[in-house]
């Protein structure tokens, strides 16, 4: 078996700690790894390049502020999670979360996976909606954690954002609405 890892975010070593100082690296084509299928080809990875060309376009939008809607600002993108096959589409958007910004005292910033679906990029592009959570909601949901997307943590993602069926494959998970590249790109009024 292959073990699986994801690419650390620019400015942080192996680990995930910061790195003062870090080297910025030359944008790339080639995804960093995120998860694998069984039959071991890649089938999502974080988006690395700073140019985006995919079959059906779709906004950068990593480093971008993220607001509940109650209208804080609870953190940021830090990476974008593509399906590699059949085309380069967006899943999810890994978000780096703000805990005192959510009400959480006492703890470390924590990444969050957001459907893509259940995001929106705000009037103006000025940053990106989450339309149907409070900061508080932020709390409850499944942290993403170290390692690699498996499927089971998918599942559990799709489950807190609403999914009701038990999909068994990604083709059948990403038809939901929660994974649509269209209300994402829809851009939506922030809650003030």
């Amino acid at each position: 078996m292959t073990k699986i890892t994801t690419t650390p975010r620019a400015g942080t070593n192996s680990t995930g700690a910061a790195q003062a100082n870090a080297p910025k690296s030359a944008p790339s084509n080639t995804p960093a790894s995120a998860t694998r299928q069984d039959d071991d080809t890649l089938r999502l990875a974080a988006l690395r390049s700073m140019k985006v060309v995919a079959p059906v376009p779709f906004t950068d939008v990593r480093g971008w502020r993220v607001h509940s809607n109650d209208g804080k600002v609870v953190g940021s993108v830090t990476r974008m999670l593509v399906e590699q096959k059949p085309a380069l589409a967006p899943r999810y958007l890994d978000v780096l979360v703000d805990p005192k910004s959510v009400g959480i005292n006492n703890s470390s910033p924590f990444d969050l996976l957001i459907p893509i679906g259940s995001a929106a990029i705000m009037k103006g592009g000025t940053g990106i909606s989450l339309p149907n959570l409070a900061s508080g909601d932020m709390a409850t949901l499944p942290r993403l954690g170290e390692g690699a997307v498996t499927w089971e943590r998918e599942l559990e993602v799709a489950k807190a954002f609403g999914v009701k069926d038990q999909p068994d494959s990604p083709t059948a998970l990403y038809t939901h609405p929660q994974f649509s590249i269209a209300t994402f790109q829809r851009e939506h009024a922030p809650t003030k």
